[in-house]
């Protein structure tokens, strides 16, 4: 009986001292929010357009835009952006952000130079994306994306499989395995051209795929933007189009160019939606757009 009563009260102090225990470091054992959960991996971005006066006139005032990263999608999330000028932040169609510049006077053959870096929180799963309101718009046939054409039908109806995910699989691999990449073409022709020239850029093979799935019910959209593995300056040689596609709650990566299917999500960084039904021609551009045609705009490199 001696044993049992002095074991019981050092049994009893340990079990205080891990209730303690538990209570004083609770919020470290909580699971984290599902923002923290979805964007694990940070990425810093930086990137500048130089704008040159190319006359003997000074300019007064100038409009520029240029894409910041998309707000927050599925496996991406905008945490800040910074620039060398003020600017003013526009939300265009799905998440799209406009950065909108007032270029103050330049000289006579005069430069500016606007610096951007940007803080994007990204992730691999993309498992968090809300059911988009007007999917319809990612279902119709618009310029570049000829979904009703009847040899896009054709083809499509060639590919489909029992399911969605085996069909945008199909389509995926026929269009890399089909369609030779001739290097940048400068400007869009679409899925029509790529499909009767077996040919095309990067912009090409995005349309394609895009036509394809649509022609076949399945959501698709259309994306501007860089591969970043790293925290990187980007370069306007770098700038990559590809295609996503909404299966299983979320927008799916492919990229036929590349090879990549449903993976490598978190190397995507995405400046630009677009594809949709109701386009704004205003945004009709990849990287920038400058009001003043007596500027001279470029990337840098």
């Amino acid at each position: 009986m001696k044993k049992v009563t002095v074991l019981f009260p050092s049994i009893l102090l340990l079990l205080i001292c891990l209730a303690v225990f538990l209570c004083l470091f609770r919020p470290f054992t909580h699971a984290p929010r599902p923002d923290q959960c979805r964007y694990t991996i940070s990425r810093r971005i930086e990137y500048s357009f130089t704008l040159s006066n190319t006359t003997n006139r000074l300019v007064k005032e100038a409009g520029f835009w240029a894409y910041g990263p998309v707000r927050k999608t599925g496996r991406q999330l905008c945490e800040h952006i910074d620039c060398s000028l003020p600017f003013r932040s526009v939300t265009h169609g799905p998440g799209n952000q406009l950065l909108q510049f007032s270029i103050p006077g330049i000289p006579p053959f005069g430069v500016k130079i606007i610096r951007i870096r940007a803080t994007v929180r990204v992730s691999g799963q993309g498992k968090c994306d809300a059911l988009p309101a007007g999917l319809s718009s990612y279902l119709a046939p618009v310029k570049y994306i000829e979904s009703h054409n009847p040899e896009i039908i054709r083809l499509a109806r060639r590919l489909k499989a029992p399911d969605a995910a085996r069909t945008a699989r199909n389509i995926f691999e026929w269009v890399s395995q089909n369609i030779r990449y001739t290097g940048y073409t400068g400007r869009p022709r679409g899925a029509l051209y790529a499909l009767s020239r077996r040919k095309g850029d990067c912009t090409e093979l995005m349309y394609l795929f895009a036509a394809l799935c649509r022609a076949e019910g399945i959501p698709a959209r259309c994306v501007g933007g860089y591969i970043c593995t790293q925290d990187t300056v980007l370069r306007p040689q770098d700038y990559h189009n590809w295609a996503e596609f909404y299966l299983g709650g979320t927008w799916q990566i492919s990229d036929p160019l590349n090879g990549v299917f449903m993976e490598g999500g978190s190397n995507y960084i995405a400046m630009r939606i677009f594809g949709g039904a109701q386009d704004d021609p205003r945004f009709e551009f990849d990287r920038f757009r400058c009001d003043s045609n007596t500027l001279r705009v470029a990337m840098n490199q």
